[in-house]
């Protein structure tokens, strides 16, 4: 029996879940990498409970850093491929300012990624 999907879903091939602390300080506030990977490993479960899901976490790297100048990041950014999917608990994890997330996007479009803040949107 086959499966009808929508013209427009996207089928998804893995998980890919970004986390970043720069400060012991965040981690005290509540924004530990293990917090953050909770929380992003629940949402992708709940959406794509049958995807592989790849941890990429930053230690100790300060958001001002851009995106593919931070060690995991850029890991995560050579490892993604069509059809994956990105989920961050925020924004500010990924990147500091929509200026530096909005000059990273056309790379995420180009690969036919998606980028998922399940806290925030």
């Amino acid at each position: 029996m086959s499966v009808v999907r929508p013209a427009n879903a996207m089928v998804v091939s893995r998980v890919l879940i970004y986390a970043r602390v720069s400060t012991s300080e965040q981690v005290k506030s509540g924004t530990s990498l293990c917090q953050q990977v909770n929380i992003c490993e629940e949402f992708a479960r709940a959406k794509w409970p049958h995807c592989e899901i790849v941890h990429f976490l930053d230690e100790g790297k300060s958001g001002t850093i851009p995106i593919l100048e931070r060690e995991k990041a850029r890991e995560m950014t050579d490892y993604m491929e069509e059809n994956d999917v990105i989920i961050c608990t925020r924004l500010d994890r990924l990147s500091r300012n929509a200026k530096d997330l909005l000059a990273t996007i056309p790379a995420f479009q180009d690969s036919r990624v998606l980028v998922y803040f399940c806290e925030q949107f």
